[in-house]
């Protein structure tokens, strides 16, 4: 009898271990930014995360410049975290990072790339 409860308890444990596997952790994927006047649209695409505990951290700055926090993004479907970044100013280069937490882990390195506003400068006609 004894040998049957130390069997069911490892078997247990065994599932446990076993289920925390495979929540996996997040692995990011891409970055897409598209520029407005004085806006930027960001998606950062990820894969794994069965369990859907991830979370990013948006962060933008000129280039040079000091990192700034952006607006918490937000989950739209099992892959996909999107958001906008306001009050840039127009035809000015952005780079922006976006980066990854997951308590499962995370595969990868964080999600960067840059992209300049919109000229709100009209060419004249000839």
């Amino acid at each position: 009898m004894k040998t049957l409860s130390i069997a069911v308890v490892l078997v247990f444990a065994a599932g446990f271990a076993f289920a925390g596997e495979s929540a996996g952790g997040t692995t990011p994927v891409r970055l897409e930014l598209y520029p407005n006047f004085e806006t930027l649209s960001v998606y950062a695409y990820y894969s794994g995360d069965a369990n859907s505990d991830n979370d990013c951290r948006l962060e933008y700055r000129t280039s040079p410049g000091q990192w700034r926090d952006g607006h918490h993004l937000t989950r739209i479907g099992a892959d996909l975290w999107t958001g906008s970044i306001f009050q840039l100013e127009p035809n000015t280069a952005y780079e922006v990072c976006v980066t990854f937490t997951d308590p499962d882990g995370v595969t990868g390195a964080a999600l960067v790339g840059s992209v300049t506003t919109r000229n709100d400068k009209w060419p004249a006609g000839s």
